[in-house]
């Protein structure tokens, strides 16, 4: 049986609630998601933020929206999870598929 490996990427088309096309999947563990989900929190708790960072940081604290086991992320967040997964990503909508 074919078990898809962690920090690959596919470019099948995977459609959101809202009609939104990500074409770019990640593939990557419970454990990587769950260091993610902590490293996002700790930055939104730092006081480093300045005024002139507040879209960004409104767009990191948007609710990640879930579908089992599909991850639908906001460009914003695609750029930050990606300072920690260093893979070589197009700038395309894209989801996390949690293995």
């Amino acid at each position: 049986m074919y078990k898809p490996k962690e920090n690959t990427i596919n470019f099948q088309k995977c459609w959101g609630d809202n009609g939104t096309v990500y074409s770019q999947t990640i593939n990557i563990s419970a454990e990587t998601w769950s260091k993610l989900q902590s490293i996002l929190q700790a930055e939104l708790l730092l006081p480093k933020w300045h005024e002139d960072d507040h879209i960004k940081r409104m767009y990191l604290k948007t609710q990640i929206n879930r579908k089992g086991s599909i991850v639908f992320l906001n460009l914003t967040q695609r750029d930050f999870f990606n300072k920690w997964l260093k893979l070589p990503l197009k700038d395309r909508n894209t989801c996390l598929n949690i293995l």
